[in-house]
């Protein structure tokens, strides 16, 4: 399964008509890239599974997001995202899980693996467990294969100082102060549209499943 020029051609000029005159016009388009992009959807989750098989039941359905935004509480108000997203993990896209998100924009598409954003008390979860056994995390996240295929952990929103309950001489507090935990690949158009594109995306979601499964792991242990 191939990705054509045709997604990114539709995001491109959606991103300068970002209006429901203009989207309805295109409608048919719009139609051909989402059918596109569920057919690859579908590929990608079987992928994944082979690794991780905590994914196999998700479907296109439970992975895609909608390209309508939510604008009840937003000043903007343009009506549709400039990109597809498609999550792929235990219990789909509204799950609290950690898994791996397909990004796909004109020129700014991404492959992100990982936990974004979770509640406060999964992260002090998840902070806890690397506490009590730091050196399981660092040789995942230091593994190189790892490594090269991805680098290191975002740090958005890092904190500057030791999170609470935890001692700031704690040889690996760095770790702790992560308010998300995930890594990322930036991808061309090119890549993306590439022949090779799913099987180069399965690799990396192989070389990331360790670390996606590690915080699945702290999540389902209750």
């Amino acid at each position: 399964m191939r990705l054509s020029a045709s997604v990114f051609d539709f995001l491109a000029q959606l991103e300068l008509h970002n209006n429901r005159d203009w989207f309805q016009s295109q409608k048919p388009l719009y139609d051909r890239v989402k059918a596109e992009l569920t057919a690859f959807t579908t590929e990608w989750i079987a992928r994944v599974a082979e690794n991780d098989p905590s994914v196999r039941r998700e479907t296109p359905q439970t992975s895609m997001f909608r390209i309508y935004r939510d604008l009840r509480f937003s000043p903007d108000k343009t009506p549709y995202k400039i990109h597809f997203g498609i999550y792929v993990a235990p219990g789909g896209k509204s799950s609290e899980n950690a898994g791996y998100y397909l990004h796909i924009q004109n020129n700014q598409s991404e492959l992100a693996c990982g936990l974004w954003s979770p509640p406060t008390a999964l992260l002090k979860k998840v902070r806890e467990e690397i506490y009590y056994e730091p050196e399981v995390f660092d040789g995942i996240v230091r593994e190189p294969a790892f490594v090269r295929c991805f680098g290191p952990l975002l740090e958005n929103q890092k904190l500057k100082r030791a999170p609470a309950d935890f001692p700031p001489d704690f040889p690996y507090i760095d770790y702790l102060k992560y308010r998300h935990y995930i890594v990322s690949r930036p991808l061309t158009n090119a890549e993306v549209c590439a022949p090779a594109f799913l099987d180069a995306l399965a690799a990396a979601c192989r070389t990331a499943s360790g670390f996606v499964k590690y915080l699945n792991n702290i999540i389902s242990d209750n």
